[in-house]
């Protein structure tokens, strides 16, 4: 059984028969006008109940796995989400990945590992090594400060912990010898 009616249909079912529109009835029950269509027309419920059901149980042409579509995923052609992501994927090739930087087609062993990436890029970074050293070395040389102990040298501004003064490399080594 359902989630129980909101209003009672055989009431709109028969005012309906005697002449009232259905946006007049959805305005008065406080429900949508669909509803109180699906309440007075029981075969065009169980069609579109039927529809959906069937869209809920058709399972991916390539993989097997049940996937769900709709209108709206109609370029889909029958693929699970995964495998309708693979084919939609333009970086991914067979052996090579683009990079997302230099956009040059490489090995994926020019990718570092990544967690955090999709599936269909094989678990490797969208950027490849010599461009994530490029943007890391970038960033490093952005966020320099001058170094806390007054050599007028900089410092890298990464490990700001509170209380911990950035400090440059010759000064904080100098400061780890003499402890």
């Amino acid at each position: 059984m359902g989630a129980p009616a909101k209003f009672d249909h055989s009431l709109a079912r028969l005012r309906y028969l005697a002449g009232e529109t259905q946006a007049d009835l959805a305005r008065e029950f406080g429900v949508t006008p669909t509803a109180v269509w699906f309440a007075c027309n029981p075969e065009g419920k169980a069609k579109s109940v039927a529809r959906v059901k069937a869209l809920q149980q058709s399972h991916c042409v390539v993989c097997g796995a049940p996937c769900v579509t709709n209108k709206y995923q109609a370029s889909a052609k029958g693929r699970c989400r995964k495998c309708y992501a693979e084919v939609r994927a333009t970086t991914v090739r067979p052996t090579t990945l683009c990079c997302q930087t230099c956009h040059r087609w490489k090995p994926d062993r020019q990718f570092p590992f990544s967690r955090a990436e999709s599936p269909h890029r094989r678990g490797r970074h969208g950027t490849c090594r010599v461009c994530h050293t490029e943007i890391k070395r970038a960033y490093r040389k952005r966020t320099r400060v001058p170094c806390s102990m007054g050599c007028g040298r900089l410092a890298n501004s990464t490990d700001l912990r509170p209380g911990v003064k950035p400090r440059c490399r010759e000064c904080y080594y100098a400061s780890v010898r003499t402890a």
